[in-house]
Protein backbone atom coordinates (compact mmCIF):
# COMPACT_ATOMS: atom_id res chain seq x y z
CA UNK A 1 0.00 0.00 0.00
CA UNK A 2 1.03 4.06 -0.30
CA UNK A 3 2.51 5.23 2.84
CA UNK A 4 0.72 8.62 4.04
CA UNK A 5 3.25 11.59 4.15
CA UNK A 6 2.72 13.89 7.02
CA UNK A 7 4.16 17.45 7.26
CA UNK A 8 5.73 19.00 10.10
CA UNK A 9 4.22 22.55 9.11
CA UNK A 10 5.82 26.05 9.73
CA UNK A 11 4.93 27.74 12.56
CA UNK A 12 5.37 28.63 16.14
CA UNK A 13 7.79 25.97 18.21
CA UNK A 14 8.79 24.77 14.39
CA UNK A 15 12.22 24.02 13.83
CA UNK A 16 13.80 23.26 10.28
CA UNK A 17 16.74 21.59 9.23
CA UNK A 18 19.08 23.40 12.41
CA UNK A 19 17.20 23.13 15.22
CA UNK A 20 19.54 25.22 16.76
CA UNK A 21 19.71 28.07 13.90
CA UNK A 22 17.08 31.01 15.08
CA UNK A 23 17.37 33.12 12.01
CA UNK A 24 16.42 30.30 9.74
CA UNK A 25 13.32 31.01 8.23
CA UNK A 26 10.84 27.56 8.94
CA UNK A 27 10.25 25.33 6.48
CA UNK A 28 7.63 21.95 6.01
CA UNK A 29 9.55 19.08 6.30
CA UNK A 30 7.63 15.99 4.55
CA UNK A 31 8.01 12.42 5.89
CA UNK A 32 7.12 9.06 4.96
CA UNK A 33 5.57 6.82 7.25
CA UNK A 34 4.65 2.94 7.39
CA UNK A 35 2.14 1.17 9.53
CA UNK A 36 2.05 3.21 13.18
CA UNK A 37 4.55 1.45 15.54
CA UNK A 38 2.37 2.77 18.63
CA UNK A 39 -1.13 3.62 19.04
CA UNK A 40 -2.31 4.85 22.13
CA UNK A 41 -5.78 3.05 22.89
CA UNK A 42 -9.00 4.36 23.79
CA UNK A 43 -11.13 7.60 22.55
CA UNK A 44 -10.29 9.29 25.64
CA UNK A 45 -6.76 10.22 24.45
CA UNK A 46 -4.63 12.24 22.55
CA UNK A 47 -4.82 10.10 19.29
CA UNK A 48 -1.64 9.52 20.15
CA UNK A 49 0.66 7.45 17.03
CA UNK A 50 4.36 6.85 16.57
CA UNK A 51 5.77 6.24 13.09
CA UNK A 52 9.28 4.80 11.94
CA UNK A 53 9.63 7.08 9.05
CA UNK A 54 12.52 8.97 6.45
CA UNK A 55 12.31 12.20 5.21
CA UNK A 56 11.50 12.86 1.43
CA UNK A 57 13.07 15.88 -0.66
CA UNK A 58 11.32 18.00 -3.14
CA UNK A 59 11.53 15.34 -5.85
CA UNK A 60 10.29 12.52 -3.24
CA UNK A 61 13.24 10.48 -2.94
CA UNK A 62 14.24 9.38 0.21
CA UNK A 63 16.15 11.79 2.11
CA UNK A 64 18.42 10.96 5.55
CA UNK A 65 18.12 8.20 7.95
CA UNK A 66 15.18 6.63 9.43
CA UNK A 67 14.27 8.77 12.51
CA UNK A 68 10.95 8.37 14.87
CA UNK A 69 7.68 10.78 13.91
CA UNK A 70 5.47 11.46 16.39
CA UNK A 71 1.56 12.61 16.00
CA UNK A 72 -0.94 13.74 18.30
CA UNK A 73 -3.17 16.45 19.56
CA UNK A 74 -1.25 18.48 22.62
CA UNK A 75 -3.58 20.50 25.11
CA UNK A 76 -3.26 24.38 24.20
CA UNK A 77 -2.39 26.08 27.57
CA UNK A 78 0.12 28.96 28.20
CA UNK A 79 1.15 26.84 31.31
CA UNK A 80 2.58 23.66 28.98
CA UNK A 81 5.45 23.88 26.35
CA UNK A 82 5.84 21.86 23.06
CA UNK A 83 7.35 18.56 24.10
CA UNK A 84 10.20 19.67 20.95
CA UNK A 85 10.77 23.00 22.92
CA UNK A 86 11.17 21.32 25.92
CA UNK A 87 13.65 18.52 24.29
CA UNK A 88 15.32 21.98 22.78
CA UNK A 89 15.97 22.83 26.82
CA UNK A 90 16.71 19.82 28.11
CA UNK A 91 19.41 19.25 25.55
CA UNK A 92 21.13 22.55 26.13
CA UNK A 93 21.26 22.10 29.68
CA UNK A 94 23.18 18.62 28.94
CA UNK A 95 20.83 16.38 30.27
CA UNK A 96 21.81 12.79 28.85
CA UNK A 97 19.89 10.44 27.01
CA UNK A 98 17.40 13.11 26.27
CA UNK A 99 15.72 12.30 22.28
CA UNK A 100 17.38 14.43 19.36
CA UNK A 101 14.92 16.68 18.08
CA UNK A 102 14.72 17.16 14.18
CA UNK A 103 11.72 18.69 13.96
CA UNK A 104 8.35 20.06 15.30
CA UNK A 105 5.14 21.98 14.94
CA UNK A 106 1.67 22.61 15.13
CA UNK A 107 0.08 21.48 12.03
CA UNK A 108 -1.91 24.69 10.79
CA UNK A 109 -5.85 25.11 10.85
CA UNK A 110 -5.78 21.80 13.39
CA UNK A 111 -7.53 22.62 17.02
CA UNK A 112 -10.45 21.25 18.51
CA UNK A 113 -14.00 22.72 18.54
CA UNK A 114 -15.69 20.41 20.92
CA UNK A 115 -15.81 23.66 23.48
CA UNK A 116 -17.52 25.84 21.13
CA UNK A 117 -20.36 23.09 20.27
CA UNK A 118 -20.80 22.24 23.94
CA UNK A 119 -20.92 26.13 24.82
CA UNK A 120 -23.99 25.95 22.02
CA UNK A 121 -25.52 22.96 23.75
CA UNK A 122 -25.13 24.46 26.54
CA UNK A 123 -26.44 28.34 26.96
CA UNK A 124 -27.35 28.16 30.58
CA UNK A 125 -23.27 28.17 31.54
CA UNK A 126 -21.73 25.78 33.67
CA UNK A 127 -17.98 24.79 33.40
CA UNK A 128 -16.68 23.06 29.99
CA UNK A 129 -13.86 20.40 31.29
CA UNK A 130 -12.87 19.92 27.48
CA UNK A 131 -9.46 21.13 26.83
CA UNK A 132 -8.26 23.09 23.74
CA UNK A 133 -6.27 20.99 21.42
CA UNK A 134 -3.87 21.14 18.54
CA UNK A 135 -2.72 18.83 15.92
CA UNK A 136 1.11 18.35 16.64
CA UNK A 137 3.91 16.70 15.12
CA UNK A 138 7.59 16.01 16.36
CA UNK A 139 10.56 14.21 14.74
CA UNK A 140 13.51 13.05 16.64
CA UNK A 141 16.57 10.91 15.42
CA UNK A 142 16.38 7.83 17.60
CA UNK A 143 14.18 5.05 16.89
CA UNK A 144 13.39 3.02 19.93
CA UNK A 145 12.02 -0.10 20.00
CA UNK A 146 8.84 -1.99 21.86
CA UNK A 147 9.85 -3.64 25.30
CA UNK A 148 8.76 -7.15 24.36
CA UNK A 149 11.59 -6.73 21.35
CA UNK A 150 14.39 -6.57 23.81
CA UNK A 151 16.40 -9.97 23.26
CA UNK A 152 17.85 -9.60 27.07
CA UNK A 153 16.77 -8.25 30.52
CA UNK A 154 19.91 -6.90 31.20
CA UNK A 155 19.22 -4.66 27.97
CA UNK A 156 15.98 -4.02 29.11
CA UNK A 157 17.12 -2.66 33.01
CA UNK A 158 20.18 -0.62 30.85
CA UNK A 159 17.68 1.19 29.09
CA UNK A 160 15.56 1.92 32.52
CA UNK A 161 18.58 2.99 33.74
CA UNK A 162 18.99 5.74 31.39
CA UNK A 163 15.64 7.28 31.44
CA UNK A 164 16.01 7.12 35.45
CA UNK A 165 19.28 8.98 35.18
CA UNK A 166 18.17 10.89 32.68
CA UNK A 167 15.09 12.18 34.97
CA UNK A 168 16.81 12.55 37.55
CA UNK A 169 19.71 14.87 35.80
CA UNK A 170 16.93 16.81 34.05
CA UNK A 171 15.08 17.80 37.40
CA UNK A 172 18.08 18.60 39.50
CA UNK A 173 19.23 20.93 36.54
CA UNK A 174 15.68 22.49 36.25
CA UNK A 175 14.91 22.81 39.78
CA UNK A 176 18.60 24.73 40.11
CA UNK A 177 17.24 27.25 36.99
CA UNK A 178 14.28 27.93 38.53
CA UNK A 179 16.13 28.49 41.83
CA UNK A 180 17.92 30.97 40.43
CA UNK A 181 15.07 32.38 38.65
CA UNK A 182 13.10 33.24 42.40
CA UNK A 183 16.55 34.63 43.68
CA UNK A 184 16.96 36.90 40.95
Amino acid sequence: GKATSPSIPPGEGENSSSPNDENQAPTVRNFVVGKPHFVSPGLACRGTRGFVAVEVNDRDELHGPFVYLKDAWRVVSDDIQQEGTVLELLKSKGVPYVPTLVCHGDLPNQVTESQSVWAAENPHGGKCFMKTNRHYRLVVEEVGRPLAEFETGEDLVIAIYCCVVGTCIALRRIILILTRLEST
